[in-house]
Formats: C-alpha cells, sequence, structure tokens
C-alpha cells in the first residue's frame, strides 16, 4: 500500500504544480477519496495506526518526489529560430529524439534518422523551432519545443565498455538474423522492437490493427526468455537455479535494448515473482504495479509521463483489475481453461487500449479484439523459433511461415478498411470504448462483493449489443467530405476526394516529403495522386484524385476557396489592405493551445477588415470537419 500512496501523491502533486491548476488537485483529491472509502475501509477499522502511518509515509514520500522533480525544472523558452547546439540523448523513437542541452533545455528532435542514435550517446545538431503545439505529456516532460532538425547530425557514441559490448551483442544478433531471414522479415522487431527496417506503410497498418504493441519489448518477451532458461533447469531439478538465472539473462535482455520503461515494468514484475518464489513472501498485485512505476520514475525521470508508460502501466492496471471478473463470468461459458484465460486478457487489454488510445492518438479499432485474438499467441511461437533458431537454422522456417501469417493480417485488415469500411466519428468511438470500459468496472465491482454471477445472463446480451453497435458504426458511416488540419505555415485540405495544400508546398515537400507528408493522417480509399508523390503518400490518404497547390501566406494570412486563415503568431495586421477579410465564407484563426484564449480578444479585430462573422479557432496538427 506504501507504493500506492506514494506514486499516487507523486502524481498528484506533480501534475497540480506543473499546471498551476487547483481543480486538477481538486480532481485527484476527490478520485483518491473515492478509492479510500471503497476499498480500504475495512483496513482502516481493523487497523487505524497503521493505516495512518502508511497512508503519513506516502504523503511525504510522493510530496517529496513531486518537490524535487519540479523544482529541477527549468521553464526556458526557445526564442531562437534556429538553434545549433549539443546534447545529450534521452529517449530514442522512430523519427525523433528527446534531447537534453547543456543550459536545462530539452528538446524534441523530429525528422532525424534514429537508426544509429542510442541512448546516451552525445549528438551535435541543427534544428528549426516549431509553433505548433504541445502536448500535456511533453509539457509534464518539461520539454521546451519541438524541433525540425536540418542537416546530418554528428554522433558522439557513449564511450563505455559495457555498452559496447551490448551494442556488438546485439549487431552480431542482427546480422544473424539478416543472413537467414533477409531484411523483409518481421524479426528485428519481434525480438528487439527495431523497426527502422520495416516498411513504414506496413507498420502502420499493425498500429491501425492494434497489434504494433508485437514490436514494442514486454512481458510476453521476458515471460518467454525466462521460460527457456527456467524449464530445462527445472527438468534437472534446479528449480532455484532456475529462477536465479532466468532472471538474470532477462537483465540482460533489457540492458540490451537499453531499458524501455515497458521492459523495465515487466522485469520488476518478474523479479517480484522470482522473490515470492524463493522466500515464500507473498506480494499484492497492485503493490507490484505500483513498485514498478516508482522504480520507473526514480530511474529514468518524467518517464511516468511518456506515452509509453502511460499505455504500458495502463494496460497492465485493466489487466489487473479485469481479468479475474472476466474469467470467473466465463467458466459459465467456456470449459476449456487456455482459451478462457486468452479470451479475458484480451477483453480486459482491450478495453483500456482503445480509450488510451483514443485520448493519446484519437483514433481506436473495435476490430483489433479479434486481431489480438488470434495475432497474440503465436507470437509466443514466433520469439521461441527466433531464439533457437540462433542455434539451429531449421527453426527459422516457423519465422519464416508465421511472418507470412501476419502479412495475411495486415491483408484482411487493409481490404476491409480500404474498399468496405469508412472512418467512424470520433464522438462515436468514445461512447462505444467508454461504455465497454464501465461494463468491465461494473464486472469488477461484481467481483469485489462477491456477485459475479449475477452478471452471467447480462454479459452475451452486452457483447451481442457492443458488437452490433460497431457494426453499425461502420456500415452507416461516411466518407469525409470536407477535413482541413494546419501545419506551421501551412494548412492540408481535403475536399471531395481531392487535397489541397494551402501554403508553403515546396518547404512542405524539400527533402522530407515521407516524413512531412506522415502528419497527414487522413483514414480514407484508394490512392490516386501525381507520380513523383505516389511513394510518399501514406496509405490512409485516400482516395485522392490530384494535389493542387496555392497561394503562400502573406503577413499570416492565407486565403483559400473555402475561407480564410489567420496564423495568430506571425500575422501582421498593420499590414493588410482595408476589406481583405470580406470576400471570406469562413475565418479560422491558427494558433497554439496555449494562445487560444486570445481569440476572444480578437473579435473587435476582423470587423475592422470587413469580415461580421464569428472566427473559429484551428490547432496544430489535428484534422477537423469544416463547419
Amino acid at each position: 500500500m506504501l507504493a500506492y500512496y506514494t506514486f499516487y501523491t507523486f502524481v498528484a502533486f506533480y501534475v497540480s504544480l506543473r499546471l498551476r491548476n487547483i481543480f486538477v488537485f481538486l480532481f485527484f483529491l476527490s478520485l483518491f477519496l473515492l478509492v479510500e472509502f471503497y476499498f480500504h475501509i475495512p483496513f482502516l477499522r481493523l487497523e487505524k495506526k497503521r493505516y495512518a502511518a502508511i497512508v503519513s509515509i506516502g504523503l511525504f514520500l510522493g510530496l517529496s518526489l513531486a518537490i524535487f522533480r519540479f523544482s529541477h525544472i527549468q521553464d526556458i523558452k526557445v526564442h531562437e529560430t534556429v538553434i545549433k547546439a549539443r546534447g545529450v540523448v534521452e529517449q530514442v523513437g522512430r523519427r525523433s529524439l528527446l534531447v537534453g542541452l547543456k543550459d536545462g533545455v530539452r528538446l524534441r528532435l523530429i525528422q532525424v534518422r534514429t537508426e544509429e542514435i542510442h541512448k546516451g550517446d552525445e549528438i551535435e545538431f541543427s534544428c528549426k523551432t516549431l509553433d505548433g503545439s504541445y502536448g500535456l505529456l511533453d509539457k509534464l516532460q518539461t520539454i521546451s519545443s519541438l524541433c525540425r532538425a536540418q542537416g546530418e547530425l554528428k554522433i558522439f557514441p557513449k564511450q563505455s565498455t559495457f555498452q559496447n559490448l551490448m551494442r556488438n551483442l546485439r549487431e552480431i544478433f542482427e546480422e544473424r538474423l539478416k543472413q537467414n531471414l533477409g531484411g523483409e522479415s518481421l524479426a528485428k522487431g519481434f525480438a528487439l522492437s527495431e523497426t527502422h527496417d520495416m516498411d513504414y506503410y506496413e507498420l502502420e497498418l499493425y498500429r491501425q490493427m492494434g497489434i504494433a504493441h508485437l514490436f514494442a519489448a514486454s512481458g510476453l518477451h521476458l515471460g518467454l526468455l525466462f521460460g527457456l532458461v527456467y524449464l530445462p533447469l527445472r527438468y534437472l531439478r534446479q528449480e532455484k537455479l532456475g529462477y536465479i538465472v532466468g532472471a538474470f539473462f532477462c537483465f540482460l535482455f533489457m540492458l540490451l535494448l537499453e531499458i524501455p520503461v515497458s521492459l523495465l515494468r515487466a522485469f520488476v514484475f518478474l523479479l517480484f515473482y522470482v522473490i515470492k518464489k524463493l522466500s515464500d513472501e507473498r506480494f499484492e498485485k497492485k503493490t507490484t504495479l505500483f513498485c514498478a512505476a516508482l522504480i520507473s520514475e526514480l530511474l529514468i525521470p518524467y518517464s511516468t509521463f511518456t506515452v509509453a508508460f502511460v499505455l504500458s502501466f495502463g494496460v497492465t492496471a485493466a489487466i489487473l483489475l479485469f481479468f479475474e471478473p472476466v474469467e470467473a463470468l466465463l467458466k459459465s461459458f467456456l470449459r476449456n481453461s487456455y482459451v478462457r484465460a486468452h479470451l479475458s486478457l484480451t477483453l480486459s487489454t482491450f478495453a483500456a487500449a482503445n480509450v488510451l488510445s483514443l485520448l493519446l492518438f484519437e483514433k481506436m479499432n473495435g476490430m483489433s479484439l479479434l486481431y489480438n485474438f488470434f495475432a497474440v499467441p503465436p507470437a509466443a511461437f514466433y520469439l521461441a523459433s527466433l531464439i533457437l533458431g540462433l542455434f539451429y537454422d531449421g527453426f527459422f522456417f516457423v519465422t519464416n511461415l508465421l511472418d507470412n501469417f501476419y502479412r495475411f493480417l495486415a491483408q484482411i485488415h487493409f481490404w476491409l478498411y480500404q474498399s468496405q469500411f469508412y472512418p467512424i466519428k470520433l464522438s462515436l468511438q468514445y461512447i462505444w470504448s467508454v461504455a465497454f470500459i464501465l461494463y468491465l468496472l461494473y464486472l469488477f465491482l461484481l467481483n469485489y462483493n462477491k456477485k459475479i454471477i449475477a452478471a452471467r445472463k447480462s454479459f452475451p446480451y452486452f457483447i451481442v449489443i457492443m458488437s452490433f453497435a460497431y457494426g453499425g458504426f461502420l456500415w452507416y458511416s461516411q466518407n469525409p467530405v470536407f477535413q482541413h488540419k494546419a501545419l506551421p505555415q501551412l494548412i492540408i485540405q481535403y475536399f471531395d476526394k481531392e487535397l489541397y495544400v494551402v501554403g508553403k508546398l515546396a518547404h512542405f515537400l524539400e527533402g522530407q516529403k515521407e516524413r512531412e507528408l506522415e502528419l497527414l493522417r487522413l483514414p480514407l480509399k484508394k490512392l490516386k495522386v501525381p507520380a513523383e508523390l505516389h511513394h510518399d503518400l501514406p496509405f490512409y490518404l485516400k482516395p485522392i484524385s490530384e494535389i493542387h497547390p496555392t497561394i503562400e501566406p502573406k503577413n499570416g494570412l492565407l486565403k483559400s476557396k473555402k475561407g480564410c486563415y489567420v496564423f495568430f503568431s506571425s500575422m501582421k495586421p498593420e499590414l493588410w489592405q482595408a476589406q481583405i477579410l470580406a470576400d471570406c465564407a469562413y475565418l479560422f484563426v491558427v494558433m497554439n493551445k496555449k494562445d487560444i484564449q486570445e481569440n476572444y480578444k480578437l473579435h473587435r479585430l476582423w470587423p475592422l477588415f470587413g469580415y461580421q462573422g464569428e472566427a473559429k479557432t484551428l490547432p496544430f496538427f489535428k484534422w477537423q470537419d469544416f463547419p
């Protein structure tokens, strides 16, 4: 319980301090009191002194950590348009880096090739800051700015004998896989979470299907590796030695992958399991979860507020909450214990993953329940064939078969969503996902009160209703008629199966075609564009018959056939002509989230230039329907 109170207090106080909003603190306090009064009242009645001591220590430790983290924040605003600097790499993504500079500034460096870069390396770079809005998680991680890389990076690898050994081992493993499976296999993604060599469009298909987590090192990887080491030693009646050696190999594997947050969480769970087996100690599930969260935050500062942490710990928490009640309920319908356990696990993760995906990425896929049900079990055989294939090439035959299996699933998804289904409205996705997770919460409360049998009749009806509801959403969904999205000094418009680029087209395409166009993310159908862009447009920008470049912005103002756009950060109304907005059917003010309140102060400005309607706000990097 101490770990729970400590971590909860840390998150509540840190977020409240960082956002400087008393309502955030009141929300956390209300949630805390609700959980306490419902779940911990029996403990409070039995052991008042111990309960008070645990809560007090947890509050003190959590508050201390929150103040320590907050005191090291340097809210340095980056005013320079172009930055030339040298810093240490703190996080490595597929196309981005989190870089810490010597003066305390942390930058999100985007549009970079990260194949040869590792955590801890120093890099020398030049980048151009963006005016785009920053998400809540970036703010909580103290990131000062997004910065688009310019030119080549100079890499200065971290000189460490152990790190060099890990990198050499990784290179040997990668070369072995390449020799036996070729460069098109999914093996590096499964074994090393390495997706740089994967085709972007294929990886995006797996993301849409909701099975991209197979390419992120997690408990599945550690569990299999542990089993391959432990089971032979157990057969030789060296069970305790098997626990120790298995945990050691898992620790080395975590170091080999440079300690990603999801793998660190899984290793802490494994470590508690091994300690339990060796010492007969008992640990509550939530104690293990919150200990893992605290260890992650202590070892990797601000990791609590990364997307990887939110997804990994959110889904794990859902498994701890929902798995037991769902499995208890399914005993009335399924006799096979393996199928029952797998379906319970899939339903639990599906509920949390959908809600988190909507909150973080504003998209979800109800079909991912089926995809995960069929895709996850073969992953164990895939990883086993890779490990065994290191000793005998014949096992790679299984790897090739499973490569074809996953690509077959991807082709089914591509056919369904590119020829049969249109995107579902975001509001309906939220309603469906929230209804799903609320029902599982209802099952959890019934199971907690030992009344799970009461849901036996409602469960089949719930599954049928939710299935028909989602099918109805897909059946009656329509192709978007007109949507638009703002990028710095650029507007993307989709209208009647055509794409319009309003703004600096040359800058939009120059040198960064694929990476710039990845930002569009419009889930439409069939591709028909000019030949020079055919290979750079993601498959989900469909159907598009033509791309139309138009005028560039002038003094912060863009005018198109469908409306006018004013870029708040660069507008110069003193240079505008009188009545320049008179012919604008609509007026959109493009601005950061932090500047949105300024739009209400500008309502007197627009009539001076001939616009009599209401100016609407258009945030950066987000598709919106045209009114």
